[in-house]
Parts: structure tokens; C-alpha cells; sequence
């Protein structure tokens, strides 16, 4: 029965590893583990020579609805070299608000996402994504409105599979300030920068898996790309 039961828990569960690269250089390993209903978590570490220069090892996790994957819980732990930081925050019902622990309480719609509950929606279902239509994005204290626009629909050759995928850019515009940390790790910073085009290659057919995510900024190209 305790077999059974396990089987059936990890049949909700999909762990997937990402290689970050820039100039084709591996930099970051990415860690995403994403149970289909409710949850999410993102774990970044960096590799070789980078890992002594410009260490880092982060970890976020989200709880959300499973209908409108709007934030329930958010928590993240920091190590980028000297800079630590811990910041957690849970959805309040009854005010509508989320409350970030020893800071604000900030008044959110219970549909609201946030960054990494939005890359589970994103690989959710193709209808629910294919409509451009903008949503409310939580950001550390900023809203933003966010939406996934897409682009064509490209074969990938993943490891000499050849794989079916809709391509989209990631747009974020900010509607509301409302920043309260002086500082942020990097994902956190970057995400959002003003000119970065950010995009997503998403499996076309179920289990609809990111396959392949970039940044570009400044000429700049920073590729995600999954490993397995």
C-alpha cells in the first residue's frame, strides 16, 4: 500500500534540470520541480569556474490555486556569495492582501501570480495561454501586468530529438510601484529589467514541458535549455 501510495503522489510531480549557458558556456544549473495542482520549486546553483567567482545557490518555491494559479504562499532563501536573504509571504482570504512576513501587507486580487506560479500556468494548458491575455503579476512589492504572446510554433532539436513547440515572449509591464527591498538576488532583479526580451519554447504536446528559455539584453543572449 505505501508503494502505491508513492506512485500515485510522484505521478503528480515532474522534476526537470536546465543547463543556464551564455556564449554557449555553462554557468548555472536549474533545478524545477512542479507539482501539476499546487506548487513549485526553482533551485539555481552555479558550475565550474563561475561557482568560485560568482557563487550562488537559491532556491523559491510557490503554492498557488490550481485554477487560477493566483499566489497562496511565496518563500525564497538567498546565498549569492556575501549577499543573503530570506523573504516569505502568505495570501491573506479574508483581506485580499498578501502578507510578506516582517514586512508589508500588500492588497493583491486572489488571482495574482507571481513569477514562478506563472511559469507553472505557462505549461499547464495551451488553451489557457494561447489568448495574449494579460494577468496580474506579484513582484517583491511591484505589480505588473504579464502576458505570453506567441510567436510560431518551431521544432527544437533537443539531444537529436526533434520536438514540436510554441514559441512566446514574455511580456511584464509595470502598473503599479511598490518595490520595499533595498536589495534582491539576481534572478529576482533581472527578471524584470526594463529592454530584456524574455521568451519560452514550450512543448507543444502534453506534458507541455519549458524546453528551451532565454533573456536577451544589451546584445547579451542567456540561454536555459532542458537536460534531460
Amino acid at each position: 500500500m505505501k508503494v502505491v501510495i508513492v506512485l500515485i503522489i510522484t505521478s503528480f510531480l515532474s522534476a526537470h534540470q536546465y543547463t543556464v549557458s551564455i556564449f554557449g558556456i555553462p554557468i548555472v544549473n536549474v533545478t524545477m520541480i512542479q507539482n501539476n495542482a499546487t506548487s513549485l520549486s526553482f533551485e539555481t546553483k552555479t558550475v565550474g569556474v563561475f561557482d568560485v567567482v560568482w557563487p550562488l545557490n537559491n532556491k523559491y518555491s510557490v503554492t498557488f490555486d490550481s485554477t487560477s494559479f493566483g499566489i497562496q504562499t511565496y518563500e525564497k532563501n538567498i546565498d549569492q556569495g556575501e549577499f543573503t536573504q530570506s523573504l516569505s509571504a502568505v495570501y491573506n482570504n479574508k483581506l485580499h492582501a498578501l502578507d510578506y512576513k516582517d514586512g508589508p501587507s500588500i492588497s493583491r486580487e486572489k488571482s495574482c501570480k507571481t513569477i514562478l506560479s506563472l511559469l507553472a500556468w505557462a505549461q499547464n494548458s495551451p488553451s489557457d495561454r494561447s489568448d495574449a491575455k494579460w494577468f496580474p503579476m506579484e513582484h517583491e512589492g511591484d505589480l505588473y501586468d504579464s502576458r505570453l504572446l506567441l510567436a510560431d510554433t518551431p521544432f527544437l532539436n533537443i539531444f537529436e530529438d526533434s520536438t514540436l513547440t510554441d514559441h512566446y515572449r514574455l511580456d511584464l509591464k509595470l502598473k503599479e510601484p511598490g518595490k520595499f527591498l533595498d536589495r534582491t538576488d539576481y534572478f529576482m532583479e533581472h527578471i524584470v529589467m526594463p529592454g530584456m526580451v524574455k521568451q519560452l519554447w514550450i512543448e507543444h504536446e502534453y506534458p507541455y514541458r519549458i524546453i528551451q528559455a532565454s533573456v536577451s539584453v544589451w546584445n547579451l543572449d542567456v540561454k536555459a535549455l532542458i537536460n534531460e
